[in-house]
């Protein structure tokens, strides 16, 4: 069955912002509980939750859905859009629906009312204060009162006042130490101006920064292997070292990037991981997904894995017997990966 045909848009009708609508097309009727996966590409903490990105498989619940014109409209709020960017490269499935979609998460209007508590939620400007009065310029002082004219007349007419041997003396003091401070300027050394960069000279030698200690295992992480490998094959060979030594988180990690690179054997170990038959607690899934372990196996035997054929089929008798008991869930991973549905 050919992946979906899904498109994410913005919600424009919340006028706060934060409001995304994932559309999936072609779809007259839908059964599912709603839930949506979204893993970012190219990161380790690849899987949204409604705490944030996590290693570990994770979903998000969409606000409401419906069904309108031929289409799934499934609802998120700024709980989940605070979270994501323009930047962003998506891979999205829903619960209910076969297949996966990798698209650009496309950009969205930040939530402004201030309730999400995301890293990227905008905060509403607020209105600058509006600018104090300017002081009031004082009145200028009064003019002073006209001198008396008998006083400026006797001024005139007293005598000007003779010259001291005390006021020479002062005059000498003060062409002293003018000379001397004329001589000092001419003749002392001058300090020689701080040295100024030239384009082109040497610049001084910098101290390197020490490199970055070596990992206590000793062995590269999961994003310097996936850089480093040549071929998907060096990639599942990392994964089941991880396996063997404990890491499932490193293992689940590296098994997506071979499958995403289209090598059935990691698709074949993904489907096992969530298959009910060979499903571990804890090791990497808190529980068992049918529906998801099917679209795996499909891609393994789309991908030329000749053990995907039986196993498909020991899953599909398991779904059946659970439906016919009364098991929804069952019977709708039924209806979506097989077209016989139930029957």
């Amino acid at each position: 069955m050919a992946d979906p045909v899904i498109r994410v848009v913005e919600d424009k009708a919340q006028v706060e912002g934060g409001h995304a609508i994932v559309v999936v097309e072609g779809r007259g009727q839908y059964v599912g509980n709603g839930s949506l996966g979204i893993r970012r590409l190219g990161y380790e903490a690849a899987h949204l939750s409604d705490k944030g990105w996590r290693i570990a498989e994770s979903r998000v619940l969409a606000d409401r859905y419906e069904v309108r014109d031929g289409t799934v409209q499934f609802y998120l709020g700024p709980e989940v859009t605070e979270f994501l960017t323009s930047d962003d490269h998506v891979a999205i499935d829903i619960d209910g629906i076969a297949g996966e979609a990798v698209l650009s998460w496309p950009a969205i209007t930040p939530h402004y009312d201030g309730k999400a508590k995301g890293r990227r939620v905008a905060v509403k400007p607020v209105a600058p204060p509006p600018p104090e009065p300017e002081p009031e310029t004082p009145p200028p002082p009064p003019p002073p009162p006209p001198a008396e004219t008998m006083r400026v007349e006797r001024m005139v007419d007293a005598p000007a006042p003779k010259p001291s041997a005390r006021g020479w003396l002062i005059g000498l003091a003060v062409l002293v130490v003018a000379g001397a401070g004329i001589a000092a300027y001419l003749f002392y050394p001058k300090p020689s101006p701080a040295p100024v960069a030239v384009a082109g000279a040497p610049a001084a030698p910098v101290t390197p920064a020490e490199p970055p200690a070596p990992t206590p295992a000793g062995e590269p992480g999961v994003q310097d292997i996936v850089r480093a490998a040549g071929t998907p094959q060096e990639i599942y060979d990392w994964a089941q070292k991880f396996k063997a030594k404990g890491d499932v988180q490193g293992m689940l990690l590296l098994l997506e990037n071979a499958a995403e690179r289209g090598l059935g054997a990691a698709m074949l170990d993904i489907a096992r991981l969530y298959d009910p038959a060979s499903f571990v607690e804890g090791k990497p899934f808190s529980k068992a997904n049918p529906g998801q372990a099917a679209k795996f196996y499909r891609k393994a035997e789309a991908a030329g894995v000749a053990e995907a054929k039986p196993a498909l089929e020991a899953l599909k008798a398991v779904l059946r017997k659970q439906a016919t008991a009364g098991d929804a869930e069952a019977a709708a991973a039924l209806a979506t990966y097989w077209t016989e549905g139930a029957q």
